[in-house]
């Protein structure tokens, strides 16, 4: 009985003492992704409609561009320390990344005035670039949507930092594990477009296509402007690529950056 006491004395005496050394934080914040350029040369079958009795097969590369848009980032954190310098953070994360997809066509061997591209052969949007005759254009319903993506990640930082300055300035640098919870991606309708020169547009929310695990590394550092309330500015690249290999050209990785207001529950 009386080490069952004494046991359960030092129990709670560790958690005590465990949480004396505990901050937490609520943190908001506005990113913006910015993503390469990539670039591929497949071989694709082309013909020129100025010699339909004739057939050519040349070279057409490929060009996927990721416009950066706004998004947001939501997080509760914990904090131990270690010493009155060294920390310990981790804590949950929700993390809205937004961009634009655009997919351009690039020839090499042939005027482009003058290509014809294979039926079979389309973007990753599922865009397929059907046969375009000189004095015929592809006419898209809702072009400007088209490629606007937005992917939801719920996320688990894990990161140590060192304070300077009496913890006015803190330094941190971790691993983020990251989740797709959501996503949308406006892409091609093959099934309601009314033939190969219109062609539209529809929501998709099925998440096909994108990682469903990423891993990020991250940088921040958080000022404090009071003494509860700190700004923040945070760097994140991503370590693999947001999109499965059979859905991009490449291994398209995100640079995210980030700037947003901290609130410290403090001890």
């Amino acid at each position: 009985m009386k080490k069952t006491l004494i046991s359960s004395i030092i129990l709670i005496f560790n958690i005590y003492s465990f949480g004396q050394n505990l901050d937490y934080s609520i943190s908001l914040k506005y990113n913006q992704p910015y993503t390469n350029s990539i670039e591929k040369t497949p071989y694709v079958y082309l013909y020129s409609p100025s010699t339909a009795y004739s057939t050519y097969f040349s070279n057409a590369g490929i060009k996927e561009t990721y416009n950066s848009k706004p998004g947001i980032k939501f997080s509760g954190n914990f904090c131990y320390n270690f010493n009155s310098h060294l920390f310990l953070e981790g804590g949950l994360q929700l993390n809205l990344i937004r961009f634009q997809q655009e997919t351009e066509v690039l020839t090499t061997s042939l005027s482009e005035f003058e290509i014809v591209y294979d039926i079979e052969f389309q973007d990753s949007l599922g865009n397929p670039l059907y046969p375009i005759i000189i004095g015929q254009n592809i006419v898209y319903e809702d072009q400007d949507k088209l490629g606007n993506t937005s992917a939801l990640y719920s996320e688990i930082p894990i990161q140590i930092g060192y304070s300077f300055f009496n913890n006015k300035l803190k330094c941190k640098i971790g691993l983020i594990t990251s989740f797709l919870a959501y996503a949308e991606v406006y892409v091609y309708d093959k099934i309601n477009s009314i033939d190969y020169t219109t062609i539209s547009v529809k929501k998709d929310k099925t998440g096909d296509g994108f990682t469903n695990l990423m891993w990020n590394g991250n940088i921040e550092l958080e000022y404090l402007v009071f003494e509860k309330i700190g700004l923040s500015l945070g760097y994140t690249r991503s370590l693999n690529s947001f999109y499965d290999e059979s859905v991009s050209i490449g291994s398209p990785k995100y640079n995210l950056f980030s700037i947003g207001i901290t609130y410290n529950f403090l001890n």
